[in-house]
């Protein structure tokens, strides 16, 4: 949130992921995708699951937050996009795994 904002006003945002990907308390940390190939009925999607090992986060303040509209801040904006270009966005209780679903198609017959 707030340090993130600090962070991208500042453009040192990403010297600090660098660092912290790179420093020993997240260096046996995982991040886990998955890609599935799903039918119903004629249509086809693309089901993206990433889970991470964190904490998580407050699932509903984050979709208070989509719902309102666009300001100038320097958090939520990948979400945002996410939201806008699939046909569904859905997070786990804890907050630290996202599912996504794309509409590719209909099956050839």
């Amino acid at each position: 949130g707030e340090l993130k904002e600090t962070l991208m006003r500042r453009g040192s945002y990403e010297h600090y992921l660098l660092d912290q990907i790179a420093s020993e308390a997240n260096r046996d940390k995982k991040i886990e995708c998955s890609v599935y190939l799903c039918r119903k009925n004629d249509d086809n999607y693309i089901k993206i699951v990433v889970e991470d090992m964190g904490e998580g986060f407050d699932r509903l303040s984050i979709f208070r937050k989509l719902m309102e509209p666009a300001t100038v801040r320097f958090h939520q904006r990948g979400l945002i996009m996410i939201q806008q270009m699939v046909d569904g966005l859905y997070f786990n209780f804890r907050g630290n795994k996202t599912f996504i679903i794309k509409k590719i198609g209909k099956e050839n017959k």
